[in-house]
């Protein structure tokens, strides 16, 4: 099996060839192909044009574990890696990257390493420039940063964070207060310590890991139900999610309403419609949810009817958050409007970074403040830690965080938090032993406010 293949035979290609003495070489200039068998007879050769998926064949792609690609071009690196993507799906591609702009285009084509010799001079003279113990992250600059358009000194950095340099196409743009940042740039952020990922998604405009579901299951027992759709299509829209509504059959007359509302939020959804114990029908999806290919949310609406009666029973629903892996959404809103804030918890729990990490692309979704309750433990600082980490990622997008350490009951405390106000949506970590199980049981059966509860 060969390890590598190399597109290019260059000076950068030769090189590769040289110290990694079983790859396997491909070129498209014959001259050069019959040059380089006569003064390395050990060497394998291949002559041809990369972008033809029987050269990458004959070279033995399909056996292989790396491409690498040193072409003069932007556009033959994105055709040679679209048409071996289409022999071997599994093949690791690395790339030089000659113009940034071309950055997107080559990491949609499918390569996961991109190499620019600019971009590479620049972390070398910061790297001389720059004190060690400073870090240097390079982002792209995308449309959907929330960087685009500002100038540098508008854009929100993490304390001890700096613009060290800008990179537009071939030219190296001095950082100013007044530089406006453009699609396509490429910045080098100076920090002291460690950047977070979730800091960087949201510079660069990638923001997986702020709200990292994308594929809702939702139940509408009956027409009541109905009234959550605004809620649960605004969320869809606002995290690119798609969704799927099930309901019984006595619902069937609905789903134009359903359909027309999923279009005016711009959402992708399936409606789909059962006879029978509808509860069952549900649960029987969610158990056949996959987690390798999406990221799913469960929604089931909860309201307390009177004393001791429920819209979902109580007992079906904690044995479904009991099997089902996956997070819950609570919502409440029998008429949505913005929420007033976003509440969550913070423990010396694991789970609780994962919360946080939500609250924030939450907050982000509904344009609203975060109040994080925080556990007070001299003996760990762990929840201090997750509170320090939330405000850095909240400050990138310019979201408040009210904060409030708790040294008393923190079950009395966060209870009077969600009581405080209906229009809120409150983030619990399911897995938090500071919380009685029956608190939170409480909380998601018939708190006013909607319920996000993270496993």
């Amino acid at each position: 099996m060969n390890k590598v293949i190399i597109v290019g035979a260059g000076d950068t290609g030769q090189a590769v060839k040289h110290r990694i003495k079983n790859s396997v070489l491909v070129d498209a200039d014959p001259g050069k192909v019959i040059m380089l068998s006569r003064e390395h007879p050990d060497w394998k050769i291949i002559g041809g044009d990369a972008s033809d998926p029987n050269v990458l064949k004959t070279a033995g792609l399909e056996n292989t574990e790396y491409l690498l690609i040193t072409t003069n071009k932007d556009y033959f690196a994105q055709k040679i890696a679209m048409t071996a993507k289409k022999v071997n799906d599994d093949i690791k591609m690395i790339s030089v990257l000659h113009d940034i702009k071309n950055f997107h285009d080559l990491r949609e084509a499918g390569i996961e390493h991109l190499i620019s010799p600019i971009s590479e001079t620049i972390d070398a003279i910061l790297g001389q420039l720059i004190p060690v113990g400073e870090n240097i992250t390079e982002i792209a600059i995308t449309q959907h940063s929330i960087a685009l358009g500002k100038t540098i000194m508008d854009v929100e950095l993490p304390q001890d964070t700096i613009i060290g340099a800008v990179l537009r196409g071939h030219h190296l743009i001095r950082p100013e207060a007044n530089t406006i940042l453009q699609k396509g740039d490429v910045i080098s952020l100076v920090s002291l310590g460690h950047l977070e990922a979730d800091v960087v998604d949201a510079i660069s405009g990638d923001h997986k890991t702020v709200v990292p579901l994308d594929n809702f299951l939702c139940l509408l027992k009956d027409e009541n139900d109905l009234m959550i759709l605004d809620e649960v299509l605004h969320l869809a829209s606002r995290s690119v999610a798609k969704c799927r509504f099930i309901f019984p059959e006595s619902l069937i007359s609905s789903r134009e309403l359903i359909e027309k509302k999923a279009k005016d939020h711009g959402v992708e959804i399936t409606c789909e419609s059962y006879m029978g114990n509808i509860l069952e029908k549900f649960a029987s999806q969610a158990r056949e949810l996959d987690a390798t290919t999406s990221n799913p949310l469960i929604i089931l609406p909860q309201r307390k009817l009177s004393l001791l009666k429920y819209h979902l029973p109580a007992k079906f629903l904690e044995n479904l958050i009991i099997e089902i892996p996956f997070p819950f959404y609570i919502p409440k809103s029998m008429q949505y409007k913005k929420f007033d804030r976003v509440l969550h918890f913070i423990t010396d729990q694991h789970h609780d970074g994962l919360c946080a990490s939500c609250a924030v692309g939450m907050a982000r979704v509904n344009d609203v403040p975060i109040k994080s309750l925080v556990l007070h433990n001299p003996e760990n600082t762990y929840a201090e830690e997750i509170l320090i980490h939330t405000k850095r990622i909240a400050k990138v997008y310019g979201i408040d965080v009210v904060e409030e350490v708790i040294e008393g009951n923190p079950t009395l405390e966060f209870i009077q938090d969600v009581r405080s106000t209906a229009n809120q949506l409150v983030i619990i970590n399911w897995e938090c032993s500071t919380l009685r199980r029956d608190i939170m049981r409480k909380i998601i059966n018939e708190a006013n406010a909607s319920v996000l509860l993270m496993k």
